[in-house]
């Protein structure tokens, strides 16, 4: 399933009303609260209705259309957000720095170890880089 950000977006919402435990909304009321336009909001509803995220949708035929004149959300709507919100989180790939942190809080040793290697890889090359620089000091001075 493919969705747009607005798609996604009303999709918070109405798994927010849920969770609110909001059980009828009108068109109105929703349109009013959450800026929609006639137009989007009526594109979004007959969508949603398909998806399953709406329910119970009572439709009208007057002057301004009515579609979806008052709807129930359906509790699949939270279902389908925390898919979304895992498919987001496992397209974006695991984040290294949080996986470090982990790694150091479950396990002390590891992060002992991990802090002596960093420690070594930037200790060395100025250990080094020092000798090099005591040795041309000395080098220096013995010439003369």
């Amino acid at each position: 399933m493919h969705l747009t950000d607005e798609e996604i977006k009303f999709i918070r919402i109405i798994a927010k009303l849920v969770e609110e435990n909001v059980r009828f909304i009108t068109r109105t009321d929703f349109i009013k609260q959450f800026n929609y336009t006639d137009k989007e909001y009526e594109v979004l509803m007959k969508k949603m209705e398909d998806f399953g995220v709406i329910e119970d949708v009572s439709h009208t035929l007057d002057s301004n259309g009515g579609y979806a004149v008052s709807f129930k959300p359906s509790t699949l709507s939270v279902e389908i957000m925390r898919e979304i919100d895992h498919q987001i989180a496992t397209a974006e790939g695991p984040d290294i720095v949080d996986q470090l942190i982990k790694r150091f809080r479950s396990n002390p040793k590891t992060a002992w170890l991990i802090l002596f290697f960093l420690f070594l890889s930037l200790a060395i090359p100025m250990i080094t880089s020092l000798l090099d620089l005591i040795s041309r000091i000395v080098e220096f001075f013995s010439k003369k």
